[in-house]
């Protein structure tokens, strides 16, 4: 019975056409294995999907890191945060697990990673509300030197902020530039206003409704917050363009992709 149970919530779905899918940070929120960590990055992109998201800090000499949380102590050994920190000073810290020994990456180091050429990279931008003025055009500049050094690989940009993104297309970077909404209404309006490429937003704040709308100011719907087979399901039926997931496997079987 339980053969068969898991047979039928992992039945394919049937879409006219399939989303891009990534991973979340790699192989997402609920893996044993470090958010934004090399080895999460390089088991989510075995998988036969399209890439991944990362999370992108500087620190205060302009180092390029893959790290989500706000503070180092939250999921590290050390202290402080990224921003005010000397790359020299986080290089060895590292990711309390009991599995993996693993240390915070540069974003350089996970794309000189062997990965199949056109991998879709996301860069989550992760502001700190210090960054102002000549440090955030240091950001700025070195997200695009960064996607420049890498032509084998495709990138798409998601931010909270509109000034950013909207400096990132003054710069004509090779990536597409969505929003980072907490609302559909606002993020569409403002994409929109903006001529973005499209929005990324909570999957549990957006309906039916609002896919229709984003579709018809031409925009693009990147989709996250999705983390087992009954959520991939539901956020399949969206029809989103990209979804960023946090269990690569069942999305997998879900879309037929092994």
């Amino acid at each position: 019975l339980g053969f068969i149970a898991w047979d039928v919530v992992h039945t394919p779905v049937e879409l006219e056409t399939k989303p891009i899918i990534l991973g979340h940070g790699g192989m997402g929120v609920r893996s044993l294995i470090p958010l934004d960590s090399k080895t999460s990055i390089e088991k989510a992109i075995a998988y036969p999907i399209q890439g991944t998201e990362l999370d992108v800090k500087i620190t205060a000499d302009f180092v390029l890191v893959a790290f989500h949380d706000e503070e180092l102590q939250t999921c590290t050994s050390c202290s402080g945060n990224v921003a005010s920190s000397l790359y020299s000073e986080i290089e060895n810290c590292e990711y309390k697990s009991l599995l993996y020994t693993e240390r915070i990456a540069t974003v350089q180091s996970i794309l000189e990673m062997e990965h199949a050429d056109s991998t879709l990279f996301s860069f989550d931008l992760k502001l700190d509300p210090m960054m102002e003025g000549d440090f955030l055009a240091g950001y700025v500049t070195q997200v695009i030197k960064m996607i420049n050094d890498f032509p084998q690989y495709r990138f798409v940009i998601e931010s909270q902020s509109i000034e950013t993104l909207n400096s990132l297309k003054f710069w004509n970077v090779r990536a597409g530039l969505y929003f980072y909404g907490h609302r559909p209404s606002s993020a569409i309006q403002l994409a929109s206003e903006n001529e973005l490429t499209g929005i990324s937003i909570d999957v549990k704040q957006i309906r039916p409704n609002d896919m229709t709308q984003a579709k018809k100011a031409g925009l693009r719907v990147m989709l996250w917050g999705c983390g087992d087979v009954f959520s991939n399901r539901k956020t399949l039926l969206l029809n989103a363009d990209i979804i960023q997931t946090d269990d690569i496997a069942s999305m997998v079987r879900l879309l037929a992709l092994d």
